[in-house]
């Protein structure tokens, strides 16, 4: 059975959440706390960057994951890194957004992502390099966020991927496309489509 990235961080957030030593950061996350947040970030507390646990994941990720998306923004405001990924796996917030379908939330990121990548690269074409790295690093059996979407079928994600130059020439460890995976989801659906006839 395929275990989704959505499904492992809803998981992990709520592990997280039983904890009773949580960080400021997460606390704030679980209970839509912003002056919480705020004040965590504000402290200069070393766990608002990063969740340690059976996994680090950026607590970038597990806001978006949380469905906090005004936590995640603020977090972005106050310098988290939109190119941070989990560890182990390498997953970034473009492949859980590709997972969900959430384009706006995405748009939103690569904007930001785009803006960090040019503070931090010499020359333009470094920041675009920096980007288009991001946008076509793979996850666990060698995803892209556009192979998740494919698998999906989150066409909004896939086309913005694209116009923001994620190439979807990418094959995975199996040696399949995104464009082959759109293919199967298109095909599943219309085969059940059809099993409800009979």
């Amino acid at each position: 059975m395929k275990i989704r990235l959505a499904a492992l961080l809803t998981v992990s957030i709520l592990l997280s959440g039983c904890s009773s030593m949580m960080s400021p950061p997460i606390e704030a996350i679980n209970d839509n706390d912003m002056k919480g947040l705020r004040e965590a970030l504000d402290s200069g507390d070393p766990n608002a960057k990063i969740v340690r646990g059976d996994k680090k994941i950026p607590v970038l990720i597990k806001a978006y994951a949380a469905r906090q998306p005004g936590i995640a923004r603020a977090l972005l405001d106050n310098g988290a890194d939109p190119f941070a990924q989990m560890e182990p796996g390498g997953g970034t917030v473009l492949h859980l957004f590709a997972e969900t379908g959430n384009a706006g939330e995405a748009r939103d990121v690569i904007a930001r992502a785009k803006i960090t990548a040019r503070q931090r690269a010499r020359s333009p074409e470094e920041a675009d390099k920096i980007v288009f790295e991001w946008l076509d690093r793979p996850f666990e059996a060698g995803y892209t966020a556009m192979h998740i979407a494919a698998m999906n079928g989150k066409t909004e994600v896939i086309s913005l991927l694209i116009e923001n130059g994620a190439d979807p020439s990418l094959k995975d460890k199996r040696n399949r496309t995104a464009q082959y995976h759109l293919n199967q989801k298109i095909l599943a659906r219309a085969w059940n489509s059809f099993a409800r006839l009979w």
